[in-house]
């Protein structure tokens, strides 16, 4: 067992002795039997207890659960991982990343969408007409349109939104990029065939 972990089953076990209701904490141990390929690997336990008292409330003897929660804590940590690397992918694209709630409200915008606007963008009604038709005009489909900066200028962006499932419900993410330098060669490269013809 490791220091600190002795240190939280000393505490633990003065808890139940002292009264009060069935205590628990969380330990980490080390396997130090068993098949050698499993020697060292951390062990992460719930300890659950309570004491039995005489008459005057005195702990005669003590009652306790051991609850391995090694593939919880697994889980977890994963889970903290693999929001760490969207977040850090999100910080770090180059395309406008806006977090919607179901009113239509903004939620989270990355620094891309920051520079590319100038603010946070204004949208119009797809949130709100989606909730209430489920008809979906922008939401799983790539569309370009035509955005507006904070200074009023407008631009082509290609515009991708998607449903996430939370547990309060639905939220919905926006991606957007900046495709004004593709628009200006498609404008060019249609004047040249022009001219050509």
């Amino acid at each position: 067992v490791a220091k600190d972990s002795q240190e939280i089953f000393h505490k633990f076990l003065h808890r139940v002795f002292d009264g009060g209701d069935r205590q628990s904490c969380e330990l980490e141990l080390r396997r130090n039997q068993g098949r050698a390929l499993n020697r060292g690997i951390p062990l992460n336990v719930c300890l659950v207890a309570s004491a039995t008292r005489d008459s005057d409330g005195n702990a005669i003897f003590c009652q306790m659960a051991l609850i391995d929660v090694t593939e919880r804590k697994r889980t977890e940590a994963f889970s903290r991982r693999e929001e760490a690397w969207f977040r850090s992918l999100i910080e770090t694209t180059q395309d406008a990343f806006i977090s919607i709630d179901r009113q239509g409200r903004i939620v989270e915008v990355n620094p891309s969408a920051e520079k590319i606007f100038g603010c946070a963008s204004e949208h119009d009604g797809y949130i709100a007409r989606y909730e209430k038709t489920g008809e979906s005009h922008a939401i799983g489909r790539i569309r370009t349109m035509t955005a507006r900066r904070k200074n009023s200028e407008l631009f082509p962006v290609e515009l991708s939104v998607t449903e996430i499932p939370t547990g309060g419900g639905a939220h919905y993410a926006a991606l957007m990029r900046e495709v004004s330098d593709r628009v200006k060669l498609q404008e060019q490269l249609i004047e040249a065939q022009r001219l050509a013809a």
